[in-house]
């Protein structure tokens, strides 16, 4: 007869498409990953979890961490221990009945870290340290552990800025880019727009368009960039 087992692996649910952690952000997903208990109903009671990426001390970037269930959303009670190249969450109970899996998401509170960590990566590594299972004695398959390849990487950055995009008349528009970044200046290095002709005939149509300074006088630039499409 098969004895109880904690599988710590892939989760199911995605991470999401936007991986930036960025310096004083509050529940930040670092990552994610399922636990799965086989054979009869397991209590996970401590995990570990060590980042692969290239982040060298989670304490330059973290003020804080804690542990979500993704079903839920709902923080999982825990005991956190923040060192240099992993976090501890003790005194756990997560509770797993026979073929159930939980997906599982570590978020944290970020520090105002300085701009010279841009760029550097978190890609967590999880261990399942301590479980019981309902027989009793540990559950076999501890510590158990997922590939790097499974997981996804965060990277720290800037906060995207905000874009507000309205209409002053039939020919300008006016557009808004906010830095909304605490800890880093924002350059802005070019914009990308789409524009679009109100037609009621469909055909070819010829514009020139240009930047300027809200409130500029300027009308016309030498290097007004002309345009010709078919809608």
């Amino acid at each position: 007869m098969k004895q109880g087992t904690i599988i710590a692996k892939a989760a199911s649910v995605a991470a999401p498409s936007t991986r930036t952690v960025h310096a004083n952000g509050s529940d930040l997903e670092l990552g994610r990953f399922g636990l799965k208990a086989e054979a009869e109903r397991v209590t996970v009671r401590k995990l570990t979890v060590a980042n692969a990426g290239s982040l060298a001390d989670f304490n330059t970037a973290l003020s804080s961490v804690k542990l979500i269930n993704v079903d839920t959303n709902q923080e999982i009670s825990s005991s956190v221990t923040i060192n240099a190249t992993d976090i501890v969450f003790d005194s756990l109970s997560i509770q797993l009945d026979k073929d159930v899996e939980m997906n599982v998401k570590v978020v944290a509170q970020t520090n105002g870290f300085a701009s010279a960590l841009h760029t550097n990566t978190i890609r967590l590594n999880a261990t399942v340290n301590t479980a019981d299972k309902q027989s009793g004695g540990s559950a076999a398959g501890v510590p158990a552990t997922f590939t790097a390849a499974a997981t996804a990487t965060y990277t720290l950055g800037i906060k995207a800025p905000e874009v507000a995009l309205t209409k002053k008349d039939a020919n300008t528009f006016v557009v808004v880019v906010k830095n909304i970044d605490s800890e880093s200046d924002l350059t802005l290095n070019s914009i990308t727009a789409r524009i679009r002709p109100v037609a009621t005939d469909l055909g070819n149509y010829t514009a020139s368009y240009f930047l300027r300074d809200n409130g500029s006088a300027i009308t016309s630039l030498p290097n007004a960039a002309n345009i010709s499409a078919t809608v």
